[in-house]
């Protein structure tokens, strides 16, 4: 059943796919990966709550997953749950610390709620991580810290950001 509700997935019919999901679910409800594509295919279709709660029920069966815990905090983040979508980059990170994706969004939030000293940790961790090939995570990252020192009267490390940012 899940392989042929990847199937109808990948064919557009996501119905007949999240049909398919339950279907392998009740035979195999500890299978994670058929949690989360038919939580993928309940978000495509817009229905937010219920993919919540296939990603939360991965969560329970692999409470390890990096990946279930990015999604579910932008579910999250995108419902107005910040506080929970906080929680979820928190994990995500515990059991990935190399994950510069997680870091961003979470001080992108912790930015948001005035939570200015933990923006600017997670904006520098940022900054570490980031390989080459993520400039844009790099300068999303040196700019928003340097505006959060400028507002905190870092006027030094303000400006330092700024023109490693233009560089």
């Amino acid at each position: 059943y899940r392989q042929r509700g990847l199937t109808h997935a990948q064919q557009g019919d996501l119905d007949a796919a999240i049909d398919d999901y339950t279907q392998a679910i009740a035979l195999a409800p500890a299978d994670v990966a058929t949690y989360i594509n038919r939580a993928d295919a309940r978000l495509a279709k817009g229905d937010y709550l219920a993919a919540m709660a296939d990603y939360t029920n991965a969560l329970e069966r692999d409470p390890t997953s990096v990946a279930v815990y990015l999604k579910r905090a932008e579910l999250r983040q995108q419902a107005g749950d910040l506080e929970g979508a906080v929680a979820d980059y928190t994990q995500a990170i515990r059991f990935d610390p190399t994950r510069v994706e997680a870091y961003l969004h979470r001080a992108l939030l912790r930015q948001s709620r005035q939570e200015t000293a933990g923006a600017i940790t997670d904006y520098t961790r940022v900054l570490e991580l980031a390989g080459d090939d993520q400039d844009d995570l790099r300068w999303t990252a040196q700019v928003n810290r340097a505006l959060l020192r400028s507002q905190a009267a870092d006027l030094v490390g303000a400006l330092a950001d700024y023109t490693e940012a233009l560089r």
